[in-house]
């Protein structure tokens, strides 16, 4: 809303020099104006004329109600991005990934400079780094944190602007990458054989229903429904910090998917060699109220969980998940020899030439 101004509340600029005693010392003139309250704010300048633009701007944003404090913009990035973080309203596991990307890209490089001294440059210097490092998804996921930060700073009156949604800045996106190559049956079928014997189902379920890893970890027996050929999709596993929970599956969306024939068959194959194994893990959250279900692939959501072997796509074997402590010792050897034999299945395939 307008401020009404007095010719009292018109801003000036005023020759320090004529004291005699700081003539000559520091900058010489000083723009002087008013804020909304009519407090008295200035600011030395080495000329007349920036004293005089100066003032004249500053008394210009009072009058359309644009006014932001030069001081205000001295606070650092750090304590303003610590603020949007707790300000964020996301799930857990969402937000671990915006912590982990503000400590990692965001706060070594921008965490101690003052908010109002961030430059669009310097943004799009940082994202063409980051995305040379680290590809594209990491500087679309930070880049989303530094804008939210900047976002804040702007409603906090900090800043009038954020150099984030500068036309310079070239928006990154994630998953730009080439066309995607589906598997043919026999890759399909040669990195299911690299599976031990009570993990196959895993690459059964996700190649006959489209599961995501998550999802087909978190299958259980009453979820099936063998009559009408349907597989219902109504949680994953999530891995928050060290500990693992149950969640909705991706975008918060149940489904129910088709279930082949020879999908079914597999799983009924699965049932009479393996027992199923009752879960119960906590909901979206560690604290969360404990949700059970009848795992139908008991030795593959005990491996997979227990090891992080297949969530991690063969990667750390030391990751576990506490809650399934009486299979740990029985499956740690198992997911080395499962990455070993998928990693020589995928060679012979052409997808990979690392030995």
């Amino acid at each position: 809303m307008p401020v009404l101004r007095t010719k009292a509340d018109v801003g000036f600029s005023k020759d320090l020099w004529k004291d005699p005693k700081r003539r000559g010392r520091g900058k010489r003139w000083l723009a002087v104006w008013h804020e909304q309250d009519g407090a008295e704010r200035s600011k030395a300048c080495r000329t007349q004329a920036e004293a005089d633009r100066l003032w004249a701007a500053m008394e210009t944003d009072v009058a359309r109600g644009e006014y932001i404090d030069p001081r205000a913009g001295r606070e650092l990035l750090g304590p303003v991005g610590k603020r949007w973080l707790a300000s964020r309203t996301v799930d857990p596991s969402t937000a671990i990934r915006y912590e982990s990307l503000f400590r990692l890209h965001v706060e070594p490089v921008f965490g101690r400079r003052q908010v109002r001294a961030i430059r669009p440059s310097q943004v799009q210097a940082w994202l063409a780094a980051l995305a040379g490092k680290f590809g594209p998804s990491t500087a679309a996921g930070a880049f989303l944190v530094l804008q939210g930060i900047l976002s804040l700073a702007v409603a906090d009156e900090l800043i009038k602007r954020s150099p984030a949604d500068s036309p310079i800045v070239d928006k990154p996106r994630a998953g730009l990458g080439g066309e995607i190559q589906p598997w043919s049956d026999i890759q399909v079928a040669a990195v299911t054989d690299a599976h031990p014997e009570h993990l196959r189902l895993l690459p059964e379920l996700m190649t006959s229903c489209g599961l995501r890893v998550a999802e087909a970890m978190a299958v259980a027996i009453e979820d099936v429904d063998f009559d009408e050929g349907v597989l219902h999709i109504g949680r994953q596993l999530k891995k928050l910090g060290s500990r693992h929970v149950y969640a909705l599956p991706k975008n918060d969306h149940e489904r129910d998917v088709p279930l082949p024939e020879w999908a079914a068959a597999a799983i009924r194959a699965h049932l009479s060699a393996h027992a199923t194994w009752p879960c119960t893990l906590p909901w979206e959250k560690t604290s969360g109220v404990p949700q059970p279900a009848t795992c139908c692939c008991s030795g593959l959501t005990a491996a997979s969980c227990a090891t992080g072997a297949t969530a991690s796509r063969y990667g750390n074997p030391r990751s576990r998940l506490p809650e399934l402590s009486p299979y740990r010792r029985r499956t740690h050897a198992a997911a080395d020899g499962t990455r070993r034999r998928a990693r020589k299945a995928a060679i012979r395939c052409g997808t990979t030439t690392r030995a």
